[in-house]
């Protein structure tokens, strides 16, 4: 050693305690006991300290005449052996010299001790306390299994109506530890089945204008659970325009020259609701809410047209056109010359009839009948035809005599309508 100081190290190598020892010649004996504490006896016999397992130092002083033991009964030397002790062992140290309190002559060396515990004030060391036994927290026991159940009702059943038909949605149904294997959809007047992961379905085929309400159910292995209904909704078509009207029929009277025009509602008012008619024809355009129409003036052949409009939340909306047509053949006045006549002319050798034929005229009518030539002997009679029912009738009312010239006949009706005839060149009759 190079110093008189007494150091302790814990494991780790930290300072655990210092002592300085009282100065000596030659080196301490260091010796472990059966304790499994170390012993450190001075060279001189005059001190031991004892270390503890924790590193803690005591130091126990000899007394004068007490017999040191050379070794404490049982120990093993930690390290190599140091020298034997010094003389004056067995002497206490003087507190204030560090050296024996008399100055005996150093005796001589005594034997070695038998190997019993020296007589040391000795620290307990500290009772080893044994912890208690761990005792691991065991888990609760697992709750007892629950068996599989039908399933609950689903959520939030909603329907949305269509043209003749609905859509229905719903949130999933609980399964209760059964997988859903389907969901039903009950109505008035039907049912159907869709997957289990379903959650919504079309329904075809309802009436427009009635009103629905949804039953839907959820199925698993087990059973079917409870069901959930939806919102009532009514099914109406959308809006669109009315398709034409039906039946249309039109007709044509010679004797007054109208047309009256007939038809039936549209199948399908598109949604809406019928307002009026629309009918024209001989550029005229009339709006009725009836279902016939008289027109006059026709006298040849005219289509007619009718169209229903309807109203919607869209506004007002013309439908699909029907037509009919009248066929008018115009009356006709046809002139030819006729076979000789003395009756009139003054004696002409030339004179002739002028025969007259109207046809498609107006039936049973009185027309008045007037010649017009081109020379300068005008035809100064007149005459009339009176038509059958099918507007026709010939006649002879006048002559004429002047070749070369051309002659002209205009029927009147009683109305003043005319109709002027075709042009007829006078030809010799030698």
């Amino acid at each position: 050693r190079t110093t008189n100081m007494l150091v302790t190290y814990d494991a780790q190598g930290v300072v655990q305690q210092s002592k300085e020892l009282p100065p000596d010649k030659g080196d301490p004996r260091l010796t472990r006991g059966e304790d499994d504490r170390i012993y450190i006896d001075g060279a001189s016999g005059e001190h031991v300290v004892v270390v503890d397992r924790d590193g803690d130092l005591t130091d126990v002083p000899i007394k004068d005449g007490d017999v040191k033991p050379a070794k404490p009964t049982g120990g093993k030397d930690p390290e190599t052996p140091v020298s034997t002790p010094k003389p004056d062992a067995g002497v206490p140290a003087s507190p204030d010299t560090g050296k024996p309190a008399t100055s005996q002559p150093n005796p001589a060396p005594r034997p070695p001790a038998a190997q019993t515990q020296p007589p040391v004030t000795q620290t307990t060391p500290p009772t080893q306390t044994t912890p208690p036994p761990v005792v691991e927290e065991q888990p609760p026991p697992a709750p007892p299994v629950v068996p599989p159940s039908p399933p609950g009702a689903p959520t939030v059943v909603n329907a949305t109506a269509g043209d003749a038909s609905a859509t229905v949605s719903w949130g999933p149904a609980a399964d209760n530890r059964s997988a859903i294997t389907g969901y039903t959809i009950t109505w008035n007047g039907g049912q159907t089945t869709v997957p289990g992961n379903a959650q919504t379905t079309v329904v075809p085929g309802l009436a427009n204008g009635t009103t629905y309400t949804f039953t839907v159910t959820a199925t698993n292995g087990v059973g079917t659970g409870p069901g959930a209904v939806s919102n009532p909704v009514t099914p109406t078509a959308p809006t669109r325009p009315a398709s034409a009207p039906t039946n249309v029929n039109a007709s044509h009277n010679r004797a007054n020259s109208t047309a009256t025009m007939s038809w039936a509602q549209p199948a399908d008012l598109g949604g809406g609701t019928l307002l009026h008619y629309v009918v024209s024809g001989n550029g005229q355009e009339s709006v009725t809410t009836g279902q016939t129409f008289t027109f006059n003036n026709i006298t040849s052949t005219t289509t007619f047209t009718v169209r229903a409009v309807t109203q919607t939340p869209n506004g007002q909306v013309d439908g699909a056109s029907a037509s009919a047509t009248v066929n008018v053949v115009a009356g006709t006045v046809q002139i030819s010359q006729g076979a000789p006549t003395q009756e009139q002319c003054a004696g002409d050798p030339e004179c002739a009839w002028v025969n007259v034929v109207l046809t498609n005229m107006l039936p049973n009518t009185s027309y008045t009948l007037t010649a017009q030539v081109s020379g300068p002997t005008p035809i100064n009679q007149t005459g009339s035809c009176t038509t059958d029912a099918n507007g026709s009738c010939s006649a002879t009312p006048f002559a004429y005599h002047e070749e070369g010239q051309t002659v002209t006949v205009t029927a009147r009706a009683p109305d003043g309508t005319t109709t002027r005839s075709n042009n007829l060149v006078w030809e010799s009759v030698s």
